[in-house]
């Protein structure tokens, strides 16, 4: 897998797009290679935001984390910060985050309230009312599935 990255302005624009290796051994090497991008645009940026896979808290807990097993019960959001200058990090499920964005700036743009699907390795989504992500017990975003597809 690959950790794709981009700087966001408030445009919604992106650029310095690219994607590096995901490390698939230890949370420190993952971290280290965080830092490494961060160190390379952190005159650029004022927080960062992550979409990754499985089920995250809204504190930025890897609950799960898909096939990166030794992300889960990590709290990514904290741990990040901490080695990047206190800067914001925020952390949100993958599905969830493409339907944030298909509400701000894609097909839902028009509308206070939308559902997205998405479909890649598996299946996710999200549902937005009032353009935000909903949350039930606990901070966890409203669930729609999650199935490995084998074709």
């Amino acid at each position: 897998t690959f950790i794709k990255y981009g700087l966001i302005h408030e445009n919604y624009q992106i650029s310095n797009k690219g994607k590096v290796k995901t490390p698939n051994t230890t949370t420190e090497d993952f971290l280290n290679e965080l830092k490494s991008l961060y160190d390379s645009y952190k005159e650029e940026i004022r927080g960062i935001a992550i979409s990754a896979p499985g089920r995250i808290s809204e504190e930025g807990v890897m609950l799960t984390a898909g096939i990166l097993e030794y992300l889960e019960g990590f709290n990514l959001a904290q741990e990040l910060s901490e080695v990047c200058d206190s800067i914001s990090v925020t952390v949100e499920n993958d599905g969830k985050a493409a339907a944030l964005c298909e509400a701000t700036i894609g097909s839902g743009k028009d509308y206070p309230n939308s559902v997205a699907l998405i479909f890649g390795t598996g299946i996710g989504g999200g549902v937005i009312i009032n353009k935000v992500i909903e949350k039930i017990n606990h901070g966890e975003s409203t669930t729609t599935c999650h199935r490995e597809l084998f074709i």
